[in-house]
């Protein structure tokens, strides 16, 4: 790992694209980038005994299998396995450095999101919802509640304001009065909060007001 760093570095990379290069997170990267040899060889020779040292290989073999896996998991295994229980922060730090001295990465969860492809006009239009706050005169403050529509294809806005949270009732007027100033409706409707759409659930299976899909076609999705 210190001689791929290091012959990234002097081939002119950054930080950060060895970073993914050789799939490490930055901190280690930046903690290798201007370490000397003869430093990086006395860190190996450098040595903690612990009193985990004894599960080392095992617990190097459940990291590899499961990359993601925590240290309180680790933690619980260990006492499954072995009837043996060891201090949560002891587990820990014993996982980290097993972690940075075989060089397995936790991965890192994102949300997956990313741009659409370009939307025929009418295709789709995304609804999301807002609070803001604002000064009345006599400088008293009212809270005001919105609902913002963007249209996929043209990015045209439309926005409407009241002084009360937003019903379902509230949304569907609403919803009518976008598309009035439109001049159409949509195919497709994304909106954040489902929960403004949702009657109630039957197993697993959401079910929705029939009152407002004849309009579009509901997709009830989070916005990016």
């Amino acid at each position: 790992m210190y001689s791929k760093i290091q012959q990234e570095k002097n081939q002119g990379f950054s930080r950060g694209t060895v970073a993914r290069h050789l799939g490490l997170s930055w901190r280690t990267v930046d903690r290798y980038w201007d370490m000397s040899a003869d430093s990086y060889k006395a860190l190996n020779k450098k040595h903690h005994s612990s009193i985990l040292d004894k599960h080392e290989i095992t617990i190097v073999g459940w990291l590899e299998e499961f990359p993601d896996l925590s240290a309180a998991q680790v933690k619980d295994w260990i006492h499954e396995h072995y009837d043996e229980v060891f201090p949560e922060r002891t587990v820990r730090n014993y996982v980290k450095t097993l972690r940075e001295k075989h060089c397995i990465e936790k991965p890192v969860k994102s949300r997956e999101y990313g741009c659409i492809p370009e939307l025929l006009p009418g295709q789709q239009l995304q609804a999301d919802f807002g609070e803001y706050w604002c000064f009345k005169k006599g400088k008293s403050r009212i809270k005001l509640y919105l609902a913002a529509f963007i249209l996929a294809h043209s990015r045209y806005k439309y926005v409407m304001w009241q002084t009360k949270p937003f019903t379902a009732v509230d949304f569907v007027r609403t919803l009518e009065s976008c598309f009035e100033a439109l001049g159409g409706t949509t195919h497709e409707l994304v909106i954040d909060q489902d929960t403004l759409m949702t009657v109630s659930e039957n197993n697993g299976d959401i079910i929705h007001l029939t009152w407002i899909l004849p309009l579009v076609e509901l997709k009830i999705n989070s916005l990016p």
